[in-house]
């Protein structure tokens, strides 16, 4: 597989949010995301995976298929901002910003992936 495909499923956060979801602040997102390991449904790439957001902001992410990567995590405002990179390599993508939704169901939502403790 291409890097830039791999990063792509890596990127792992975030897909299409129904209208019932609540867009979770930059203190929520704290105290809800970070420090814990989260799994991950990539709709766009039909993959689960898992990610840890750690306190001292590094990330690190897994994924059925066998990719894994690290990364950098910080909150702007009420977004959270990742960098991705993959197994091996010091350098990663742009930073990329999204906002998380909180769903009804314990469940967390972004452009790209579902969420869940």
């Amino acid at each position: 597989m291409t890097l830039k495909y791999t990063l792509a499923i890596a990127t792992a956060l975030f897909v299409t949010t129904p209208v019932h979801a609540q867009n979770l602040t930059g203190t929520e997102l704290r105290a809800e995301l970070i420090g814990v390991k989260l799994n991950f449904y990539n709709r766009r790439f039909r993959t689960n995976g898992n990610i840890k957001y750690h306190r001292n902001g590094k990330l690190n992410w897994s994924n059925e298929l066998g990719f894994s990567g690290a990364g950098e995590w910080r909150i702007e405002g009420d977004t959270m901002c990742t960098k991705l990179f993959p197994k091996g390599s010091f350098t990663g993508r742009d930073w990329s910003c999204a906002s998380i939704k909180r769903l009804k169901n314990g469940r967390y939502r972004g452009p790209r992936a579902t969420l869940w403790k």
